[in-house]
């Protein structure tokens, strides 16, 4: 009797598929290194993650160097504004593009650390032996 409990048993398990990698879930995949890399995977995450979380920065990703945001100021006295308010505004913008590049600059670090986050320890390593790298 304890035969037939064991195959009954047996048979209530469900199917498994083995050997099958689960599906990509959303997110940078670990950059591996050598001849069967994820490169162009990791790369379109890496720029899709970073655009998300740093804006402007994460252009870094597609255009391979920093993105400088230009500053265009609005023709105020088109609009009717006084020679002392145009220069108050305009002075405004200025300060707004400041904070912007500010900002980019300060996330810089970070997008680092996001990237340093998801290589493997032999692309980790493979970046440290080129001659620019700094430690």
């Amino acid at each position: 009797m304890s035969s037939e409990k064991a195959n009954q048993e047996h048979k209530k398990k469900p199917f498994r598929k083995y050997g099958r990698k689960p599906e990509e879930e959303k997110g940078i995949p670990m950059l591996r290194y050598g001849k069967g890399n994820n490169f162009y995977k990791f790369r379109s995450a890496l720029s899709d993650v970073a655009t998300e979380k740093f804006g402007n920065l994460g252009k870094l990703i597609d255009l391979e160097e920093y993105y400088a945001p230009r500053l265009v100021l609005t023709d105020f006295e088109a609009q009717g504004y006084s020679e002392a308010q145009v220069e108050r505004l305009e002075l405004e913008e200025f300060k707004e593009h400041c904070r912007k590049v500010s900002k980019m600059e300060d996330d810089r670090p970070k997008l680092f650390g996001l990237i340093m986050q998801h290589m493997s320890v032999e692309s980790k390593d493979e970046v440290a032996q080129d001659e620019d790298y700094e430690t």
